[in-house]
């Protein structure tokens, strides 16, 4: 990659493969922002780091690393705490609370990591809770049909600490209506918009479905 003068200015031809290797390095990571309120005292990464911590419940370890304008790179130790979220299922009979049925349902939202433990004993029967990996590109899915004997049902979901999520920039922490980025397909600029972002880290969905990639 010996650089190349051009005009007045030298050029160096990346080599592709050598670019892509610079991706697969942070594939697997979150972009975030923090946003905080003018005069307020800007987190450390030791705090912002162990505040992390707490709301999303991860196992593994979190690096964090500053970038501009209140951006982060947010590398995971354990890629199903990026992934992962933890779902509820009501309205769903402690009868159809087997491993087959509940994996069956997983596979709507992506795909089944684990079963609460009060779930498989029938520790508590309000809900069949669910650990799964999820996509949040897509809108989330606020229910699942599921049929019997051709009697037809709907389990309600509930995601727990789910994220603000943008899907039109594709980055965690704000939604797609206030999102100061641009256009997106309903022809709105984000100023347009009169949404205010939710603080609440735990919501269900009310409107149609991470890959954080929980959180």
């Amino acid at each position: 990659m010996k650089p190349v003068k051009e005009g007045d200015f030298f050029t160096v031809n990346i080599d592709e493969d050598i670019y892509q290797q610079g991706l697969d390095e942070f594939r697997d990571c979150l972009i975030g922002r923090i946003m905080i309120s003018l005069g307020d005292k800007p987190y450390s990464n030791f705090e912002l780091g162990k505040k992390l911590h707490e709301i999303w419940n991860v196992r593994g370890n979190l690096t964090l690393i500053p970038q501009s304008r209140g951006y982060y790179t947010i590398r995971f130790s354990n890629l199903e705490d990026r992934d992962r979220v933890w779902v509820r299922l009501t309205d769903l009979p402690m009868e159809y609370w087997q491993p087959g049925i509940l994996d069956a349902m997983a596979s709507a939202l992506w795909s089944l990591i684990k079963i609460d433990d009060r779930t498989t004993y029938r520790r508590m029967g309000h809900y069949a809770r669910i650990l799964v990996e999820i996509d949040m590109r897509p809108e989330l899915i606020e229910k699942i049909m599921y049929k019997r004997a051709r009697v037809y049902s709907f389990a309600n979901i509930t995601y727990e600490h789910l994220p603000d999520f943008c899907r039109g920039c594709g980055i965690m922490g704000h939604t797609t209506a206030t999102c100061f980025w641009g256009k997106w397909p309903d022809g709105k600029e984000p100023n347009e918009r009169k949404c205010s972002t939710s603080g609440n880290r735990q919501r269900r969905s009310t409107s149609r479905r991470g890959r954080s990639t929980s959180r």
